[in-house]
């Protein structure tokens, strides 16, 4: 297959490469990369909120997940959800 004495994988010193000509005429075709929608999930309640620092957070239970992975989420997160903190702070007004 190859003669006595040469390499299948050749190793060269980098002293010897040169930089590969780039042709301005053709430049390489653009990527375009898919572009995903951020996923929106569903509240089923607000159970709590708190302050943290200067923000305020609700505790949400997500619809189809149990109550032990609510989690704490700040308004801006919660941008059509305003029924369901109207809910909670009604709730927790009568208790």
């Amino acid at each position: 297959m190859f003669p006595a004495g040469v390499r299948k994988y050749p190793v060269v010193h980098v002293s010897y490469m040169k930089a590969y000509p780039v042709s301005p005429e053709d430049p390489p075709p653009r990527v375009l990369l898919p572009r995903f929608e951020e996923a929106e999930w569903e509240v089923d309640k607000v159970v709590d909120m708190r302050g943290k620092g200067r923000t305020l957070e609700y505790r949400v239970v997500w619809k189809g997940y149990s109550e032990t992975e609510a989690t704490w989420e700040p308004p801006e997160n919660l941008k059509n959800v305003k029924d369901a903190i109207k809910a909670f702070k009604e709730l927790r007004r009568l208790r």
